[in-house]
């Protein structure tokens, strides 16, 4: 009996390490492809083929045009899926990732237009969405972009966006961290950075 005991408590023993040890690699294989998809990302401001619609509802989006969407007033941001543009955005926003990352780095296009880019792409994959937040880092530090729309790339919000369910990624703390002393107090950020959006914004059941 005291024998069989000991043998299941090995057996235990050792599926714990087996679970811990796939746990672990699955882990560092996904950090692995999160890089290597960053790099891909950075490839796509370079990309000369453009989205024609995209950039046609971005021109009707500014501030000065006959009817925008005007973020400053609206009461609801899902409004921006509307517009048929939008709604492909958001059903497939890899396809447009190039001419976001566009319009977040130019100094063509002003706040509301980018905005109306930006929202669409809080539904991207996490391992693209680091891109974004690269780009938008570097607007910011070249002064095109203010920061509220950095607040609106790198912070967790109640829209259920990629960034709620992936704060304790090294990856996304880096590059939140890079510009947040300048939007929150360093109390505030490290609640984020503990997953402290969730007390704020709870994750749908």
């Amino acid at each position: 009996m005291i024998i069989k005991n000991k043998l299941m408590i090995i057996i235990k023993i050792i599926s714990l390490c087996l679970l811990l040890c796939f746990s672990l690699t699955t882990f560092w294989y996904y950090i692995y492809r999160v890089k290597v998809d960053v790099d891909f990302c950075r490839q796509q401001l370079a990309k000369t083929d453009i989205n024609k619609d995209f950039f046609d509802f971005i021109d009707q989006q500014a501030i000065n045009a006959t009817n925008p969407l005007l973020w400053e007033t609206i009461e609801h941001r899902d409004e921006i899926f509307q517009f048929s543009i939008t709604q492909k955005m958001r059903k497939d926003p890899v396809t447009y990732l190039g001419d976001v990352l566009k319009v977040i780095s130019s100094s063509k296009y002003d706040e509301n237009q980018k905005m109306s880019a930006i929202f669409p792409m809080k539904y991207l994959s996490v391992k693209h969405y680091l891109c974004v937040m690269d780009i938008t880092n570097k607007a910011y530090e070249q002064g095109i972009i203010n920061k509220r729309l950095l607040q609106e790339v790198i912070s967790p919000d109640p829209y259920y966006g990629i960034i709620s369910y992936f704060w304790w990624l090294p990856d996304w703390q880096e590059r939140f961290k890079k510009h947040a002393d300048q939007l929150y107090s360093q109390k505030y950020i490290q609640f984020i950075l503990a997953g402290g959006q969730f007390e704020l914004f709870p994750l749908k059941a």
